[in-house]
C-alpha cells in the first residue's frame, strides 16, 4: 500500500484491514465489507490469512500480532486479524472506494 508499511507473514507481504481503511481514508469497516464481498474468489493462505489474536497459530505470528498492535495496525476491539495480500487488496478495490495498493 502506498502509505502503509507491509508486514511479512509466512513470507508474504500483508496488510491489516485497519491499514486498508486508513490508507483509503474511509471509515472503519469499509475494508471488511469489501473483503466479505470478495471472499468467494479469495483463497485463504494465498490471498489472505486469519489469525486469532488471543490464540495465534505459532510464536512467530504472536510476535507479528504484537508488532501490529504496537504500530496501531489493528483495531483495538479486533478478536481476529485478517491479513490481506496485495492481490486481495486489488480484488477489494473493485467493490469499494479503496485506494490503489
Amino acid at each position: 500500500m502506498m502509505n502503509e508499511p507491509a508486514f511479512l507473514h509466512r513470507g508474504v507481504e500483508v496488510w491489516t484491514l485497519r491499514q486498508v481503511d486508513r490508507a483509503s481514508a474511509v471509515q472503519k469497516g469499509t475494508a471488511f465489507r469489501a473483503f466479505k464481498r470478495r471472499l468467494p474468489v479469495l483463497v485463504e493462505d494465498r490471498d489472505f490469512f486469519v489469525e486469532t489474536i488471543a490464540a495465534p497459530s505459532d510464536e512467530a505470528t504472536a510476535r507479528l500480532l504484537a508488532r501490529m498492535r504496537e504500530a496501531g495496525a489493528l483495531y483495538q476491539s479486533s478478536q481476529a486479524a485478517i491479513l490481506v495480500t496485495r492481490n486481495a487488496c486489488t480484488q477489494m478495490q473493485g467493490v469499494a472506494s479503496l485506494r490503489s495498493q
